[in-house]
């Protein structure tokens, strides 16, 4: 690690405490990896890595698509769904990756200038990737498993 990571990554840790999460580090490389099952049919496991990089940390939180990516119909859809939903949302983006046959939410916590984050700037990324698949999980399973149009997806989703 360099710069500033080990603090920022005791303050990770330390966040993560606070919320009782039952996470799992790699001290050696920054990294922090914690699991969230609920019994949402789509989203059975969610995994979320926090990636501690100089001056900052990554927070990233993906699912396995149980899908075939190779339907032409099914991942234009998804691929629109997906840019639809990032226009709705703050604090990240979604992207997918139809080769690895994951979609994933991504932020970035810039942490230029400061000691360390404090618990927020920690808790909240985290928080807003769970949420966020939450959000999308009605939609994205019109669109994988009900041969929904992207626009009608995003229907189901509860951004309020």
């Amino acid at each position: 690690m360099f710069g500033n990571s080990q603090a920022i990554l005791e303050a990770v840790t330390d966040a993560l405490d606070d919320l009782d999460l039952h996470y799992e580090t790699d001290a050696d490389d920054g990294v922090c990896f914690i699991d969230f099952h609920n019994g949402d049919p789509l989203i059975r496991s969610l995994h979320v890595v926090i990636s501690v990089v100089d001056e900052g940390f990554i927070v990233q939180a993906d699912i396995s698509v149980k899908a075939d990516l190779n339907d032409y119909e099914l991942v234009t859809a998804l691929t629109e769904f997906v840019c639809r939903v990032n226009l709705m949302i703050i604090g990240g983006a979604f992207y997918v990756d139809l080769n690895a046959g994951t979609i994933f939410f991504r932020s970035f916590v810039d942490c230029t200038g400061l000691e360390s984050p404090s618990s927020d700037m920690v808790q909240r990324p985290v928080m807003f990737a769970v949420h966020y698949w939450k959000v999308i999980a009605n939609g994205l399973g019109g669109i994988l498993y009900g041969e929904l149009s992207a626009e009608k997806a995003l229907e189901l989703c509860d951004f309020d």
